[in-house]
């Protein structure tokens, strides 16, 4: 039997988690910590029955430990790294945007196989995570649909013989928008995605095509590939996850539905291959796939997520930051659709100039709450 921790079981990605966990007979959740969700985390630990939970109040706690005595201990504020570096097999960190980089590095105190879900981690201290992940024998399992077909593809595979990889993209709901179009574009349309169910954040992400940005700064860390080799093609269907481009012209490819149970099991069980009770891709139902280049005049955010990690040090920080306090300042009606990668290519420009290379993940801590205050400062949002 292999344990499980959790970290964000309410989100999206956490839902599909636990929705494998309900029916793994060969897995046991022994930590779930979650956010503000209470009603849901409530329903999970009943279903679960893990020894230790986490949350972020101290009055949820109480509520949580009263109600379920089989739990050992609740964990909340300042504790939550504490839980997560509780011992494990598997350790799932899927909390959503710059907070979930504490709970994957303190994740690699207690685990040997980590389901990375949070692409902060590697955006904002990917040198560091990796070479800490390395040095205490952490395997990684990207979970993001992209990079665990990429993951998946790679296998087998001899380095030299690779001549690239290529992240798929849907798109987005404004895909073949002009800026004109793009500048009108109000929170409640951004947020209809066509393909995915996912949090506001990464919805959002996806529309202005920042997600793939950081996609790129992802798979050059996971893979060690540099920003030129690795490509972006959008494929509205999102039927295939990603390809890797051999040097022989070939091209491997990972299909399947767009359901993040499917490399979240492959994460959990490799190299066996479980089924959870979803269906096969049926491949007489999907129709036509089609494929085209990104628009990178009209969603800025991708080449500026390439000039980020061209220049390396705290820029990708910066970009990872920015874009996420912008995207706050669009829902919240203070700055336009386009302004996100305005703000983007406007504190990278800034922070050009004062680029350094983080030496600890304290350092890119620091440095990543100087940038939060500035940008909450400049956006209105304290």
């Amino acid at each position: 039997m292999q344990t499980v921790s959790l970290c964000g079981s309410t989100g999206s990605i956490g839902q599909s988690a636990c929705r494998i966990l309900g029916q793994a007979q060969q897995l046991t959740c022994k930590t779930l910590i979650f956010g503000r969700n209470e009603e849901k985390a409530r329903e999970q630990i009943a279903l679960l029955k893990p020894s230790y939970a986490g949350c972020l109040e101290k009055e949820t706690a109480l509520r949580i430990k009263r109600e379920f005595s089989f739990l050992k201990e609740v964990f909340y504020g300042e504790g939550l790294t504490e839980a997560a570096s509780l011992p494990s097999d598997i350790f799932v960190s899927a909390v959503s945007g710059s907070a979930g980089t504490a709970f994957s590095f303190a994740a690699l105190k207690g685990t040997r196989r980590l389901a990375l879900a949070n692409k902060e981690t590697l955006v904002m201290a990917g040198q560091i995570f990796m070479k800490e992940a390395s040095q205490r024998g952490v395997s990684v399992y990207p979970v993001d649909s992209e990079h665990n077909a990429l993951y998946q593809c790679l296998q087998g595979e001899e380095r030299e013989n690779v001549e690239s990889l290529v992240l798929t993209a849907s798109g987005g709901p404004f895909r073949g928008f002009g800026a004109e179009e793009l500048a009108r574009v109000t929170p409640a349309q951004a947020l209809k995605h066509p393909t995915w169910s996912m949090g506001k954040k990464i919805t959002i992400d996806s529309a202005t095509m920042a997600n793939k940005g950081l996609e790129i700064i992802e798979a050059s860390w996971l893979f060690s590939f540099p920003e030129e080799r690795i490509e972006v093609v959008v494929h509205p269907q999102s039927i295939i996850h990603s390809m890797v481009r051999m040097r022989d012209g070939s091209l491997k490819a990972l299909m399947g539905e767009p359901d993040m149970r499917l490399p979240l099991a492959y994460a959990f069980d490799y190299p066996r291959r479980e089924r959870y009770g979803w269906e096969h891709c049926d491949l007489t139902r999907l129709g036509t796939l089609t494929f085209e280049a990104p628009d990178e005049k009209a969603f800025p955010a991708l080449p500026l997520a390439r000039a980020a990690l061209r220049g390396g040090g705290i820029l990708p920080l910066v970009y990872n930051r920015v874009n996420e306090e912008a995207v706050k300042a669009f829902l919240a009606g203070k700055i336009p659709f386009t302004g996100i990668a305005g703000s983007i290519e406007r504190y990278l420009g800034e922070y050009s100039g004062n680029n350094r290379m983080p030496g600890s993940v304290e350092e890119v801590e620091e440095t990543d709450r100087e940038i939060y205050q500035q940008i909450r400062n400049d956006l209105e949002l304290t």
